[in-house]
């Protein structure tokens, strides 16, 4: 969560697929009001966010493997935030939605780093 002045003014979650040894974390629902975008806050979510995954599965032992998030390719402010995370377009999802728009999924691996 993002909060300002003990006003809650955005938020990310994750969630792990395919249970947690598969080592993959889709990160969703992430929303900042519109009066708080543009100042560095959806950046400093997604770090926490990543800190998060990270810190959870070091905790397990678990070995990390992908982070991946659904982005409309015409979100271009969302595509350069995980872009500048470290994150690449994986797939593009030309028939993910009812009216046609494409998704992108961006991802970041982890087994590479280590």
């Amino acid at each position: 969560m993002a909060i300002r002045n003990n006003q809650i003014i955005g938020g990310i979650t994750w969630s792990i697929k395919e249970g947690v040894n598969s080592g993959m974390v889709e990160i969703f629902q992430m929303s900042i009001l519109k009066e708080f975008r543009g100042q560095g806050y959806g950046s400093i979510l997604v770090n926490n966010c990543l800190k998060d995954i990270e810190d959870f599965y070091q905790s397990r032992n678990c070995p990390l493997q992908r982070v991946y998030i659904i982005i409309t390719e015409s979100n271009i402010i969302g595509r350069n935030l995980y872009r500048n995370k470290g994150f690449y377009v994986a797939a593009n999802l030309r028939h993910h939605r009812l009216n046609n728009k494409m998704d992108l999924l961006y991802a970041k691996d982890y087994l590479s780093e280590k």
